[in-house]
Parts: structure tokens; C-alpha cells; sequence
């Protein structure tokens, strides 16, 4: 008998294959440690990419010293003045914050200055020293995106030998992923517990029963009426939610469609 693409696939799902395919992007179906920044998450390289767009003033795809210097210059100046909060902040935006707090604390601020400055940032990045930066280069500036990359990569790379296979990378997810509803299933469970009046037999939660577990803890609530959320996860429509369903609608949480709830 033939088995399915499905059956020896290595990802536990379709998102983590297609970050995978988006990485590789030589299509040598493993991953360097530069194609795996560009399978980062959607949040931090969109981040970035915006943000190489602001500093590259000139427009020619490449971000100059000059560009680079004086763009986190004004960003200083504005966080000095203006004390932002890093909820307002972009990524290499935190990244500057956390530079002059560095500063501040540090004893011999000079020496500070010049271990965490925008001149050996950029430096950094340069790796071809040419005096500008790609967008991949522009990547390398972000300390702390990297070192929580490294950290990532490392883990990912089980056999050491600095590139990541297709099966390493769908082993790691897929361990995440059963971890993920190992943890998701546990709140079910005590859910169950909480709201069923027979939990030995109950083993699905109604709508109100869901209403109330996120009102107690995620510490939010719906927007409009539960009932058009709850129907579209309720799979076999049975007005109920079994523990599979819940894990489907906590992994597409509709953030926007929730109010936070003010202690």
C-alpha cells in the first residue's frame, strides 16, 4: 500500500511546513542559520522589514552608516524625551531602550557606550564590510532577535551541524505542538471539573461553560454575543465543545473579537 505525503510528512501541520518552505529558500530542504531568520515569525519580520524601509532614507534597498546611526539617534532623543513605552515601541526601537538602560546602569558608561553603540551595532550587521546593509544584514543588527534565534536554531539543530533538516525542524514542532495541547488539554480537564456537574461523565463544555472560562482565566470577554464563535469551532454541531475543539479555537484565539476585562 502506497502511504499518503500526509502520513510520512515530518510537520505536525500545514503552518509550520510552510514556514519551513518560506526559510528555504534555495530549496535544498534544509535550513542556514540566515534562512531560518526568514522564516521568523510574521510579527518581528514584518517589524523589521517596516523599519528597514524608515531608516533606508535614500531608498536604494540598502541602509548607509550615516542612515543608520542617525536613525537611532532620533530615536534616543525621542525615547529621553518622551519616556515611551515599549508597547509603542518597534523592535529594534526596544532594542535601543534596552541600550540606555544599559547605560544607566552600567559603572563605566563609556565602556558601555561603546559595547552597545549604534557604530558597533552596524558593524555587526556588516558582515561583507562593504559600509551598507541588506535587508539580512539589517536583521543581524537586532541583538536580542538573534540571540533568541540562536537559542531557537541550537535547539532545533540536534545533529550539530549548523544547518537544520526538514526532519529536525518538523520534530521540534511537532514536540511544541504536543506539548501545546498537553497544556491546553489540562485546562479543559479543569474546566470540566469547575462547570460540569458530573465531570466522571460530562466531558464537553457548553457555551456558557467557555464564556466563563475565559472570563476567569484568559481575563477577557466576547465582544458581541459567544454564540456566532462558538457555533463556527462547534465542528459536529452539537451545541458542545469537545477537547480537540477547544485546542482549534484556543490555536485561533479571535483576540479581536474580545474586550479585556479591568481588574
Amino acid at each position: 500500500m502506497v502511504r499518503s505525503n500526509l502520513a510520512t510528512s515530518p510537520f505536525p501541520d500545514g503552518a509550520s511546513e510552510a514556514r519551513f518552505s518560506q526559510g528555504d529558500t534555495n530549496k535544498d530542504n534544509q535550513l542556514t542559520f540566515d534562512e531560518f531568520l526568514y522564516r521568523s515569525s510574521k510579527h518581528y519580520l514584518n517589524d523589521l522589514r517596516n523599519e528597514f524601509k524608515v531608516v533606508d532614507l535614500n531608498k536604494d534597498t540598502f541602509v548607509s552608516k550615516s542612515e543608520y546611526e542617525n536613525y537611532f539617534k532620533r530615536v534616543e532623543e525621542e525615547i529621553i524625551n518622551h519616556d515611551m513605552d515599549e508597547s509603542s515601541l518597534s523592535t529594534l526601537e526596544v532594542t535601543e531602550k534596552a541600550t540606555l538602560k544599559l547605560k544607566e546602569k552600567t559603572a563605566d558608561k563609556s565602556s558601555a557606550e561603546n559595547e552597545a553603540s549604534a557604530e558597533l551595532r552596524f558593524k555587526q550587521g556588516d558582515e561583507n564590510g562593504d559600509g551598507k546593509l541588506t535587508f539580512v544584514e539589517f536583521i543581524h543588527t537586532s541583538k536580542y532577535l538573534l540571540e533568541w534565534q540562536r537559542n531557537e536554531f541550537k535547539k532545533m539543530d540536534r545533529n550539530k551541524n549548523k544547518f537544520i533538516s526538514k526532519q529536525e525542524y518538523g520534530e521540534y514542532y511537532t514536540k511544541l505542538a504536543d506539548l501545546f495541547r498537553s497544556v491546553k488539554g489540562q485546562i479543559f480537564a479543569d474546566a470540566i471539573k469547575k462547570y460540569r456537574f458530573d465531570p466522571k461523565y460530562e466531558k464537553e463544555l457548553y457555551e456558557g461553560d467557555i464564556v466563563k472560562l475565559l472570563e476567569e482565566r484568559y481575563r477577557v470577554k466576547p465582544k458581541i454575543t459567544f454564540m456566532k464563535i462558538f457555533t463556527t469551532f462547534d465542528k459536529n454541531a452539537n451545541y458542545k465543545w469537545d477537547v480537540e475543539e477547544f485546542v482549534t479555537f484556543d490555536t485561533n484565539f479571535p483576540w479581536d473579537a474580545m474586550d479585556p476585562i479591568e481588574d
